[in-house]
């Protein structure tokens, strides 16, 4: 299971998903790599919950879930 220090505390992935799933959202998440040969990678997550659409990215996956988190999808940082 992979996990991040940023933002206000680990954010275990499998436990965000989870928790999306839960509140009625449905997502995606995705890897972009450059064409280019400089091997960068940003990753996406988005999802939708019926009324709203949220688009977040970050150069890891968990960097993609804080993101998600600081807009919304999870909840704000710190709530539980």
């Amino acid at each position: 299971m992979r996990e991040t220090g940023q933002g206000s505390g680990p954010v275990l992935i499998a436990e965000a998903l989870g928790r999306l799933h839960s509140a009625g959202w449905s997502l995606g998440v995705a890897a972009f790599g450059s064409t280019d040969g400089a091997g960068r990678i940003v990753w996406q997550v988005d999802g939708r919950d019926g009324e709203n659409f949220i688009r977040a990215d970050g150069t890891t996956e968990a960097g993609a879930m804080v993101q998600a988190r600081e807009v919304g999808m999870l909840g704000r940082a710190g709530r539980k």
